[in-house]
Order: structure tokens, then sequence, then C-alpha cells
């Protein structure tokens, strides 16, 4: 098959239309920048933007450049095996999960090793069955119409905790569905899904000889004493693909270094994890992408203490409960209380009243207060009306955020 033109892409109207309006509001938010006005703009996912460093990393990338690192990683054989085995430790003092050195594939960040399963496990008339509003929806399945894929997307119900919608799944899965999706725990909803609920999803993969993908980059950044079982625990037999990686939990998303961990017991994908080892170590590609001196010091970082993690984890849930404080004193807005991750996703109710759509409200927003968010249309249908704020920002500017807002919705009467 030749390759697809945009123009042949199968997007609904309304998912095309929620890129469009997110990709208008972030513009308008540099516009503004540009222009020298303050913008307070909460979109982000940078834990660094909100004053949270792990001193080690400095040290341990130091240490690197001490030592010469500047070599390609052939030339150090055993970098990538010390690596994988920090990570299997690593998993198993922190996340209770055994794996092994040669279950993991390294990549250059979560992005690059969702490449690498998308790569092996899509092909046209396929689809994937996600569960929405989620980071997947939004971002890991821009491109599946390059494969003439599809994504599928099932609902998360907002007056239920944003916990899956286990009949809308169990109808949903067909024929051309080659895997089950999800975001766990949940960007931007903030969501722990229920234990017996993701054995039912599990189950369910299972009946339809289909793998389960996770992206489980925030499971140790939960609240209280909540914890988010890996699927890597939960899946007994089931295949399962497991994403992670550093640029959360260790506070450093700009060094790019995540992992694909495959359990798979029985060698149900065994096809499929030969084609994943395949592209990974395509010529400048993922594995080999990753560089030198970052595979030595995520080696350090894994073998180190977490305790620089679990001081984030503590003020982030000071900084959520802060966030739900100032939400719940203002008019017009309500909001799931975020359990887990660094966002939350409040609802609007003047969205589609006041404001025919979100990127009208957000714009103006931004013009008449300076304050950005991102646009909840593009995680999703379930996302209309909602939008995702980052809850790492300092209790000032949070604030200051929340006081405009409330002055606005009054303003122009949208606080009901």
């Amino acid at each position: 098959m030749g390759r697809l033109e945009i123009s042949e892409m199968p997007e609904t109207e309304k998912r095309y239309a929620a890129i469009k309006q997110d990709e208008r509001v972030r513009a308008h938010v540099g516009e503004l920048q540009k222009a020298g006005k303050t913008v307070f703009f909460l979109g982000g996912s940078d834990p660094v933007m909100g004053g949270f460093t792990n001193p080690r990393l400095k040290e341990a990338l130091c240490e690197a450049a001490e030592k010469g690192l500047a070599m390609y990683p052939s030339s150090k054989p055993n970098l990538l095996p010390d690596l994988k085995e920090a990570i299997c430790t690593w998993e198993k003092k922190y996340r209770s999960v055994d794996c092994t050195p040669e279950d993991l594939i390294l990549t250059p960040g979560i992005a690059a090793g969702m490449s690498v399963v998308h790569y092996s496990l899509l092909d046209h008339d396929k689809e994937v069955l996600t569960l929405e509003p989620s980071h997947y929806y939004a971002q890991c399945s821009r491109y599946f119409y390059l494969f003439g894929a599809r994504i599928n997307e099932c609902r998360c119900l907002e007056e239920n905790e944003w916990q899956p919608d286990l009949d809308e799944i169990r109808k949903k899965i067909n024929k051309t569905t080659v895997a089950i999706a999800m975001t766990y725990p949940n960007n931007p909803t903030g969501a722990v899904h229920e234990e017996k609920t993701l054995r039912q999803i599990v189950d369910l993969a299972g009946e339809h000889n289909i793998p389960v993908m996770t992206d489980e980059m925030y499971s140790l950044i939960t609240f209280g004493s909540l914890e988010a079982k890996s699927m890597l625990r939960l899946a007994n037999d089931v295949p399962a693909i497991v994403l992670n990686g550093m640029s959360k939990t260790f506070m450093c998303p700009g060094w790019r270094l995540g992992y694909v961990c495959i359990h798979d017991p029985r060698g149900k994908m065994s096809d499929l994890t030969k084609k994943m080892r395949i592209w990974s170590f395509l010529y400048g590609h993922a594995t080999t992408a990753i560089p030198t001196p970052m595979l030595y010091a995520a080696t350090k970082i894994y073998q180190g203490s977490i305790e620089p993690t679990l001081k984030m984890v503590k003020e982030t849930q000071k900084r959520r409960d802060y966030t739900m404080k100032m939400l719940d004193e203002i008019r017009g807005v309500s909001c799931v209380r975020p359990r887990a991750s660094l966002y939350a996703f409040p609802r609007f109710h003047g969205v589609g009243r006041v404001w025919k759509t979100e990127d009208e409200f957000l714009i103006q927003l931004l013009d008449e207060e300076g304050i950005g968010f991102l646009t909840g249309l593009a995680f999703g249908p379930s996302g209309f009306g909602h939008v995702r704020t980052l809850l790492q920002r300092d209790e000032k500017i949070l604030h200051q955020v929340y006081s405009k807002l409330g002055a606005f919705l009054k303003r122009h009467k949208a606080d009901i």
C-alpha cells in the first residue's frame, strides 16, 4: 500500500478540530509571550518548571563527562546491560515488579517507546482501543493515519471519578482491535483506576487474544497511601506492554530516557516482540539514539535513592490540595479530585453556553487575564468543557491564577 496523504487520514472531523483548537491556544500563548505580556501557562508537564529537581542528576552527568564518555555506546558494551539491570532492581524495589533485562527495550523517552510499539503493531484498517480522556488519545495516536490505522475511544466516567466504562469497552472490541491502551495513572484527570476494573480489562484482552499496553509514567506519583499497581503485576498470563521512564519520577524530562517492558509469560506475542526489537535497533533510532552519557548517568540514578521523588510527591500533594481548595471556591467550575499525576481536569460549565468552543473560552481568558491551560477536548470527546491544569506551580502563582479565573468567570456571567 502506498503512503497515505493527509486528506486520507481516518480522523473524525471532531477529533481533527480538537487538535487544531489545541494548536491555536498554544500558538496564542506564544504570541502573547513574544509581545511581552506576562502569561501564567499551566498547560505544561515539566516538574523542573515547578521548582523540582534531583541533585544527583547533575552529579551523575558530570561523572559521565569526567570519565570521557563521549563515544558511541557500542564502544562501552557494558552500558546497556548495566542500565537494564539497574532498572530491573528498581522495578522490584519500588514497584514490586519482577522483570529481567531481557524483558526491556531502552528508548529515548516514552514517546520513542510508543513508536517502537506502534511501528510493530499497526497496519492498515487496524485499531487500538483506548480509554479517554487521556494523553494516549491526545498525542500518542496522532500519527496512526500514516499506517491507515484508527483509534477507538472508550469513555471514562466523570460521575464515577473517571473510572472506565467497562460495558463500552466490551462492546467496542472487535476483530480489527490489536491492543487496549491506557495511561495509568491517568493524564489528564489524575484518576487511578480500581484494581478490580483493571483485572476485568485484562480478562477482556485475554478473551480477544490482544495485549494490554499501559503508560505508567505516574505510577509513583500518587497521593496519600494510594498504590497504583503495575499492569506487570496484574496481567497474569495475558500479554502486556508497559512503558515507563525518568522524566516525571526523577524530574528530568529533557533527558529523554525511557523503556518498554514486555510481559509475555506464554510467548503469545513472540512475533510482535521480535518486531519491536528489530525496530528498536534501526540505524539512528530508539535504543541507538540514547546519548552515551545519559546511559551512564541514568544507571547511577536508578541505583540511587528515590528520596527526592518522595519529597516532590509530598509537595505536589500539598499543591494539589491548594488547587482543589481554590477551584472549590470558584462558582461555575467542578473538578474530580486527582488521586495521582501532576494534573487536575476541571470542568467549566460556561463552555458550550457562554462560549461555544473551548478555544474561544481559552483565548479570551489569555487575552484578558494572561492565564493559559490545555484544551480538554484534545484528550478525547469526554474532555469537552474541561482544561488540563498543572498542579506543580507554587502557591503564590496558583493563588493569582485562580483568583483571576474566578473574577473572569463572574465578569462573563459564567459563574453558575
